[in-house]
């Protein structure tokens, strides 16, 4: 199958590209420039900028199925909806047979004055209106965050696990290659289109869950600890500059003032039954990074 992946570059297309050769698929990432892009073998390169519609409508000739990503961190909601509408238009004009829409987290019934968050409806609707056949992964929160310099610092330094969620907030943690995995599977069944899933771990942890499964597999105990949001929007805008809070806190404070609008656990063995795949338990992914989260004179992992 011929896959045309919009954000192939970033860590959840790039999780989805490399998902795709390992099934033997013949993926082909978009971007701006190609030629500082370094592809695996079987990965293909085409030039394309989401800005320019007739850029993509040549890329998406000949592609049996998309994966779209959109960006989370675009401060402009209008320039986020034009890019998507801009990758839908293109493969329905193509002729292509299947959309997956992978939202990057939950599409919320209510605008909550964040873009991420609230072009997600609006790009839902469109891609509804299209014509082309899509299934929509709608997926939890990623475990990959935990490797954030805000959260792994302190795990490495003081053995807490700081995140901005409370303590009793239950969360189905999943790992990125997870959700490669599943969009792959639900590109390999376009019969099930149109479709929406919610997608997370098999697991729904509360803090305290989740530092247990961390202590097991790092080998000590770890203890959580929530991090004020505050604080959390500090190191954003520290990190990747001013103004980054105010794209990503929305969602963490909606979390924590109406948890009854965000659904973070879905029960993947009913999603499962339609979208084969085999997910990532929270101990075996933290085993992966194991050496990230390792510091000199540390016993070796818990059986």
């Amino acid at each position: 199958m011929k896959v045309l992946v919009y954000g192939g570059t970033g860590s959840q297309g790039g999780a989805i590209v490399a998902e795709l050769v390992k099934s033997g698929h013949q993926p082909t990432i978009l971007t701006r420039t190609p030629g500082k892009v370094a592809a695996a073998s079987g990965v293909h390169v085409a030039a394309g900028d989401l800005e320019d519609l007739p850029s993509l409508q040549h890329a998406s000739q000949g592609m049996d199925a998309i994966a779209l990503t959109i960006s989370f961190s675009i401060p402009d909601e209008e320039a986020a909806f034009r890019q998507a509408r801009h990758a839908i238009d293109a493969a329905a004009q193509a002729g292509v047979r299947l959309i997956v829409y992978n939202t990057s987290g939950p599409v919320l019934a209510d605008r909550i004055g964040a873009p991420g968050y609230d072009v997600r409806p609006r790009i839902l609707a469109h891609l509804k209106a299209s014509g082309v056949p899509y299934i929509v992964l709608k997926p939890s929160t990623y475990l990959e965050n935990l490797l954030g310099p805000w959260t792994l610092q302190r795990i490495v330094e003081s053995d807490t696990l700081v995140y901005p969620v409370n303590t009793e907030r239950r969360v189905g943690w999943m790992a990125t290659r997870d959700l490669a995995a599943l969009v792959v599977s639900a590109l390999e069944h376009p019969q099930l289109a149109p479709a929406e899933f919610i997608i997370s771990g098999h697991e729904n942890l509360n803090g305290d869950d989740l530092a247990d499964r961390l202590s097991k597999a790092i080998g000590r105990t770890i203890r959580y600890q929530p991090l004020a949001l505050e604080a959390f929007g500090a190191a954003l805008d520290g990190m990747m500059g001013p103004g980054a809070s105010d794209i990503i806190l929305p969602g963490y404070r909606i979390l924590r003032d109406h948890p009854e609008r965000v659904t973070n656990w879905t029960d993947m063995d009913a999603v499962l039954q339609k979208l084969p795949a085999r997910l990532t338990s929270v101990e075996d992914w933290a085993r992966m990074f194991l050496p990230l989260f390792s510091k000199q004179g540390v016993a070796d992992p818990l059986p």
